[in-house]
Order: C-alpha cells, then sequence, then structure tokens
C-alpha cells in the first residue's frame, strides 16, 4: 500500500501537484492547504478539491477543513 501527505499550498502547486499524484499512483492521499468551491471563477487556490477530483478519478474522496469562509 503506497500513502503520500502532500501540502500542496493553497492550490498555486497544482500544476505539479497532479502530474506527481498520477505518476506515483498511491492508495491513499492526504493533502493539506487544499479549499473546495470557495469561488465560481476557475482560480486553482478555490477549487483545488473539484480540479483534483476530477483528474485524479479516485473512487472514494473526503474533505475535512479546519475553517471554512469567504475571501475579499
Amino acid at each position: 500500500m503506497k500513502l503520500i501527505q502532500l501540502n500542496i499550498w493553497n492550490g498555486n502547486l497544482m500544476m505539479y501537484v497532479i502530474e506527481f499524484l498520477k505518476k506515483e499512483d498511491a492508495d491513499i492521499i492526504n493533502l493539506q492547504e487544499v479549499s473546495k468551491g470557495l469561488d465560481a471563477n476557475d482560480n486553482d487556490c478555490f477549487c483545488a478539491y473539484e480540479k483534483l477530483q476530477d483528474a485524479l478519478k479516485y473512487k472514494y474522496c473526503f474533505y475535512s477543513p479546519m475553517l471554512e469562509g469567504r475571501f475579499a
């Protein structure tokens, strides 16, 4: 079983993260600094969860934020 723990730096590393995770093909990934649907725009910082889920096609996903809010 392969486990990866990674900080994606608020989505700023998205272009590298998706490629890395596809290459590593881990059974379980645990990511830090991931946002989910906080903004309707296409900014990686605000929709990292959706972009990762779409790109990696994992069968199971769990999202548990430490805090939620809007950025002004």
